[in-house]
């Protein structure tokens, strides 16, 4: 018997060090990276509770977490990738990545701030880097294993959401040595598993083992995940205090909305036009286009979409940073913030006016999910 280590672990901490290169690649941001990872079978994490991607959609926010799937090859190569999107087209379009079976998942652990699993191989994987690790769904597996560990270390995810809670105490939890039993057994070489097989495969073949170093290579920050595309759908709710000049913002995935969002403040649908949902772009107060999309006459767009959809009430041309409006009953804005997405900034006009006033221009004071910003407005027409 050959003891090697795990050659699969020794890349993934030889990744660790760009762990931002892969979130920039990812397009998490400031978010906190929530994966789900699901093993095949009915035991299996998507086995139980397949709509657990679309209960978290429902619950977090965008704006502080993103969520990243992680599916056993068995899953998509059994059923085929297309139907995979197929089920998870919804969730797709409300910003969940797929992580690429192959280098995809590796990576998506290295930048993941915590992991909900099942008994696996990457939750395993996910607890030996020291990562909050959460279990949604647990099966029998041979005792002293590091995945019968896991079983015993990690807690548990409700049978039913709210999710946050428990999110955010593993999140608290994330500098403790919970998992250091799971790293020791996870390897008996750490770091040194490709060099024994090497030597080991040499001497099977009684040849002269090279001189050269043998090389770990970093998993390579690209093509890493399956998107959805760029047009959004979200429920927004917003209170605007006009002597104070603030706007609290919050927002929701809208297309897998499960639950009663925003309580008593006001609540409107925030949509890009070219969103696959009729009913969501019909019903939105803001709709959002990309710049480009007015063409040579931007006066003529938004009246065409104002025409075209009756509950439109602000139509924006958005970017990163910046978001051009108008109103159908108002002024001509200009918003900007860096940092900010601009279909976020094109809420803050339908949320001022609500509060009973048009008087909005200087700048006002933004809080999305508790975190401040500055934005500058200017009247453009």
């Amino acid at each position: 018997m050959l003891v090697a280590g795990d050659p699969c672990l020794d890349r993934i901490v030889e990744s660790l060090p760009l762990r931002d290169r892969y979130r920039a690649e990812l397009g998490i941001g400031g978010r906190r990276l929530v994966v789900i990872t699901s093993t095949w079978s009915r035991t299996s994490l998507l086995g139980k509770r397949p709509d657990l991607p679309r209960e978290l959609l429902s619950e977090l926010s965008p704006d502080s977490y993103a969520v990243a799937l992680v599916l056993h090859p068995n899953i998509s190569h059994g059923h085929g990738f297309a139907a995979v999107r197929q089920w998870y087209a919804d969730c797709l379009r409300s910003g969940m990545l797929i992580l690429d079976e192959i280098d995809g998942w590796r990576a998506g652990l290295v930048a993941s701030d915590v992991v909900i699993g099942d008994h696996g191989s990457v939750t395993g994987y996910a607890a030996a880097l020291g990562r909050p690790a959460i279990l949604g769904a647990f099966d029998d597996v041979p005792p002293g294993t590091p995945i019968a560990a896991l079983g015993e270390l990690a807690p548990r995810l409700p049978l039913a959401g709210p999710y946050e809670g428990t999110i955010e105490a593993a999140l608290a939890s994330r500098l403790s040595d919970r998992f250091q039993p799971i790293a020791q057994l996870a390897s008996a070489m750490p770091g040194e598993s490709l060099s024994a097989l090497r030597r080991h495969f040499y001497s099977l073949m009684k040849l002269s083992e090279p001189s050269t170093e043998v090389s770990v290579a970093a998993v390579a920050a690209k093509n890493l995940a399956t998107r959805g595309p760029a047009a959004g759908a979200h429920f927004v709710s917003g209170e605007a205090d006009v002597e104070a000049r603030t706007v609290q913002l919050a927002r929701r995935a809208a297309e897998v909305q499960r639950t009663e969002f925003g309580g008593a403040a006001d609540v409107h649908v925030n949509c890009s036009v070219d969103y696959p949902i009729r009913s969501l772009r019909t019903s939105a107060a803001v709709l959002n286009s990309r710049p480009g999309d007015e063409g040579t006459d931007s006066e003529q767009w938004h009246a065409a979409l104002f025409a075209r959809y009756p509950s439109c009430a602000v139509s924006s041309l958005s970017s990163e940073g910046k978001a051009d409006v108008r109103l159908r009953s108002g002024p001509a804005l200009t918003l900007r913030a860096p940092g900010v997405a601009g279909e976020v900034l094109a809420s803050i006009p339908y949320i001022w006016a609500n509060a009973g006033t048009d008087a909005l221009a200087g700048a006002v004071e933004l809080t999305l999910d508790g975190r401040t910003h500055r934005v500058e407005i200017e009247h453009s027409g």
